[in-house]
């Protein structure tokens, strides 16, 4: 990876939003709920295509320049 501190920033991102759902101290102070296994498999549903869409358009843009 070219930015190595970007992968660094994003799994920080994701702990603190893991901390922020299942930490009871944030709990309170947010006002968050813990997300249930259904909720969880929604997001990463809603989010595999808008990760993926990119990538794809990338690599059918270099296959076609190849």
């Amino acid at each position: 990876m070219s930015n190595p501190w970007l992968l660094v920033a994003v799994a920080g991102m994701f702990a603190l939003q893991a901390l922020a759902l299942y930490w009871p101290p944030l709990q309170l102070l947010l006002g968050t709920v813990p997300l249930g296994i259904d909720h969880l498999a929604l997001v990463a549903a809603a989010a595999v295509p808008v990760m993926l869409g990119p990538t794809l358009a990338k690599a059918i843009r270099r296959a076609r320049a190849a």
